[in-house]
């Protein structure tokens, strides 16, 4: 600091070395913050160029601007305050008249209820009554089903019994087409018949199965010979 205000030779509060930024220390006017005269040839703000008239102009209206700009903004800010209280007193506004609306429509809603229990009650005993006697005709009408199924039941259960066991299960010729669209190339009978053994992907009580496989793929219409002993998807 003292250093400072020793090299300060002009005393107008800058010094030319340690930072002070005196470009000129024999001369007062000159130094950082003081007033840079247009076009003079003196740089006396130290900025490093002296001021033109152009660039003071072109500040002087950039100001000018700025100031506009500003009023203009604190002009926007009031009205923008305005509408938004009148948007609050409105919206309050409608909110009560949307309540009122709606406790009108509920007490009418009340109101049509209400006449339609009153009408209602007499026809309900008559209701109850056709109720009970249709619950009747139903119950009798089941027992006669139940009689006649019974009878019929100790004639169709072998039938039954075999559509319940074959119920879901593939047939052997849709297991044979699901083999050779996952091997996607036509297979050879051999390995066929193989992969369904190994696999016990069909369930048989037959002890030659190879002879149902060849009648299978024989009078099979999704599957066709490809070449001997070779067979294909149709």
């Amino acid at each position: 600091m003292i250093a400072g205000v020793l090299s300060d030779f002009d005393r107008d509060g800058y010094a030319n070395v340690l930072g002070g930024g005196d470009c000129d220390d024999g001369d007062p006017r000159i130094h950082p913050g003081a007033v840079d005269l247009p076009d003079n040839g003196v740089d006396e703000d130290c900025s490093g160029a002296d001021l033109s008239l152009a660039e003071l102009k072109q500040l002087v209206i950039v100001k000018e601007r700025m100031d506009k700009l500003t009023a203009r903004r604190a002009k926007l800010s009031k009205e923008l305050a305005k509408v938004e209280a009148d948007l609050t007193k409105l919206m309050g506004g409608t909110a009560k008249i949307g309540r009122k609306k709606t406790r009108k429509k509920v007490a009418k809603k009340k109101k049509k209820v209400a006449k339609r229990k009153v009408a209602k009650r007499p026809r309900k005993k008559a209701v109850r009554r056709k109720v009970a006697k249709k619950a009747v005709r139903k119950k009798v009408a089941k027992k006669v089903v139940r009689k006649k199924a019974r009878k019929k039941v100790g004639k169709t259960r072998p039938a039954i019994k075999r559509a319940a066991k074959s119920a879901g299960k593939p047939t052997l010729e849709e297991v044979v087409v699901s083999l050779i669209k996952k091997n996607g190339k036509p297979m050879a009978f051999q390995s066929i018949l193989r992969t369904i053994t190994k696999k016990r992907l069909v369930a048989t009580k037959s002890k030659n199965f190879a002879n149902v496989l060849r009648r299978t793929l024989s009078t099979s219409k999704k599957v066709k010979r490809a070449g001997r002993g070779i067979y294909r998807v149709a």
